[in-house]
């Protein structure tokens, strides 16, 4: 998109999730966390040590994934529509585009971490197409629907039986045992081999699990970008008011059930796990609709910094740029320095903030010169088979 007809709330929001994000994953590249979670494996809350952790998990684990996906939605129906009026062959396009975006997650997965979230963001970009000419209402009841369904799917793991689960985490422990040597080797061929046999298959599957809550937070940002939300903010305040209300009412009882079950008052033992993924995930999303439009609201009303505003909209306008790019230092980081598994989450928060820091500036920087980030450029490229438009600026500027 043309910068001077970019929406800036749309990348302070991208930005404010992508924060959020990167707090939660932190949390799953220090250790083996991420495997205990798909095992179901119960969190070990040990009083303040795990304070933190309570927090992340209340207030950002569902909440800010949600978030981002909602945003991808927007972003779709945005796309979509300015590539008709530059009479181009919408379809086909954004077809391109994910398949672009299916490369960059394959990638993502197979060779740096097992949390990525772009394979599953190009696959339910698919099927989203099938859903494109629908109107508003239609869009909002199906994505309404889809994450019904999706929580449905949750709680069902709590129908297990003992015997299956039993089973499930016996394998899960042996895995979950291995893991840390093998992380001490990261980057190896023996580290490469243990994912490719023990993580990503796991995550392939749990991606077709986790279509409808993808496709559902689409839709609705789909909705809300053909309702013109983001164009006419001023008409929707009285709604944008209702739904931050109606939103916060759904998500303070599901976040006090949360918070009893993490730390152990509330426990079902076996299905302790999974109770707490399902409620973190359930929870999390009318939380994500109260950050929405909570931000709208304090953006309409100028109640953000101009300087926090002038951040985090850079920030989040090279949102894959910066989504990748701190899982690379991250990992390098924690591969680098021997941290695996051996250091606090305080301690990983701190490394958050310090490359939060550098990626905010390094954005800031960028964007002066060029009108999109580098792997942003790569991706437009690769969607239009021509370079990127900023190329021969820089070139010349040169």
């Amino acid at each position: 998109m043309d910068p001077s007809k970019r929406i800036d709330l749309l990348d302070i929001l991208r930005g404010f999730a992508l924060i959020g994000i990167f707090i939660v994953n932190i949390h799953l590249m220090r250790g083996p966390d991420a495997l205990k979670i798909s095992y179901g494996f119960a969190p070990a809350y040990d009083g303040s040590p795990q304070l933190l952790s309570l927090v992340t998990t209340v207030f950002f684990e569902g909440a800010f994934i949600s978030l981002f996906t909602f945003l991808f939605g927007v972003g779709f129906g945005m796309f979509m529509r300015n590539a008709k009026q530059k009479q181009l062959l919408a379809f086909p396009l954004f077809r391109r585009r994910m398949t672009g975006l299916l490369i960059f997650g394959l990638i993502h997965l197979v060779f740096l971490w097992l949390g990525d979230i772009l394979t599953l963001y190009a696959i339910s970009g698919f099927l989203l197409l099938l859903f494109y000419r629908r109107s508003v209402r239609s869009l909002f009841l199906t994505g309404t629907a889809f994450l019904a369904a999706f929580i449905l799917l949750l709680f069902s793991r709590l129908a297990v039986s003992d015997s299956i689960l039993f089973d499930v985490k016996q394998t899960g422990a042996q895995q979950i045992s291995q893991s840390p040597a093998v992380y001490e080797t990261a980057p190896s061929i023996e580290w490469l081999v243990f994912r490719l046999i023990y993580e990503v298959p796991d995550i392939v599957l749990s991606n077709v699990f986790l279509i409808p809550f993808a496709l559902g937070m689409f839709l609705i940002g789909l909705a809300f970008d053909r309702a013109g939300v983001f164009t006419n903010i001023s008409q929707f305040i009285p709604k944008l008011k209702r739904l931050f209300v109606f939103s916060l009412l759904i998500s303070i009882p599901l976040m006090i059930v949360l918070g009893v079950v993490y730390t152990g008052v509330l426990s079902l033992e076996y299905f302790h796990g999974h109770l707490v993924d399902s409620l973190s995930r359930t929870a999390g999303i009318p939380l994500a609709f109260v950050y929405l439009s909570g931000i709208i609201l304090l953006f309409h009303y100028r109640r953000l910094p101009d300087l926090f505003n002038q951040l985090l909209s850079s920030f989040g306008r090279m949102a894959l740029t910066n989504y990748l790019g701190q899982t690379v230092l991250a990992l390098g980081i924690l591969y680098t320095f021997d941290l695996y598994n051996d250091i606090s989450y305080g301690r990983s928060l701190l490394l958050v903030f310090g490359i939060l820091l550098f990626q905010i500036g390094f954005s800031r920087v960028w964007l002066k010169r060029f009108q999109q980030g580098p792997l942003e450029g790569v991706w437009r490229s690769f969607t239009y088979r021509k370079p990127r438009p900023d190329a021969s600026s820089a070139r010349e500027n040169e």
